[in-house]
């Protein structure tokens, strides 16, 4: 006969904590934009099939990743969100951040806020979402251009010796902002709006 316990209604209830698995982080010693675009499309066509904040107009692809710093940053498409992906290329300088946790990585054009994400099939990886819902992006070219500039921005030191073009003749002149109302680094969604107003937006 089975030994049952009874507990009094005075007595607390114990739960014990199982102990936090630890994950493995992966090494890419290679690009890894194969692998996030595939396990994207695999995402895509499983846990996000048919979720209503999917952007039927748009598909899964991938901006090349290049090294910084020894890690790999690349962009990703997907239809519920345009992503800058940071993953590890180099395990001797790689700042973990723990999952859902948000933490400030410097990169050439400023400081970006990047999501620490422990997925079950990409596994970790750190995400910094430039848009979602994606509803505003009309087709697939503009949603890569998005991406394509966005990371470009963030990539790109700012020229403290690029000048700002001279007005055509006959062009009005406009007041020049003082440097103190001028931000110093752009946010997300200014890097986004800037992408999107850019002359080859939607252009390959």
């Amino acid at each position: 006969m089975a030994k049952t316990t009874s507990i009094s209604d005075d007595e607390p209830i114990r739960f014990e904590k199982k102990p936090r698995q630890k994950v493995r982080i992966r090494v890419f010693r290679t690009s890894p934009q194969q692998f996030f675009e595939e396990g994207f499309r695999k995402i895509a066509a499983t846990r996000m099939k048919g979720v209503p904040i999917c952007n039927p107009r748009l598909s899964v692809s991938s901006v090349p990743f290049r090294k910084v710093d020894g890690q790999w940053v690349g962009g990703v498409v997907t239809p519920w969100s345009l992503l800058v992906i940071r993953a590890c290329g180099d395990p001797e300088t790689w700042t973990n951040i723990a999952e859902t946790k948000v933490k400030g990585v410097e990169l050439p054009g400023g400081e970006f806020s990047f999501m620490g994400v422990v997925d079950p099939d990409l596994g970790v990886y750190q995400s910094c979402s430039l848009l979602s819902p994606t509803w505003e992006i009309g087709d697939q070219p503009t949603a890569e251009a998005v991406v394509r500039i966005s990371l470009d921005t963030m990539l790109s030191p700012p020229d403290p010796n690029k000048k700002e073009p001279e007005p055509e003749l006959g062009e009005p002149l406009t007041v020049q902002k003082p440097l103190s109302e001028i931000p110093e680094k752009m946010t997300r969604r200014q890097i986004v709006i800037r992408a999107v107003e850019a002359p080859d937006a939607g252009r390959k």
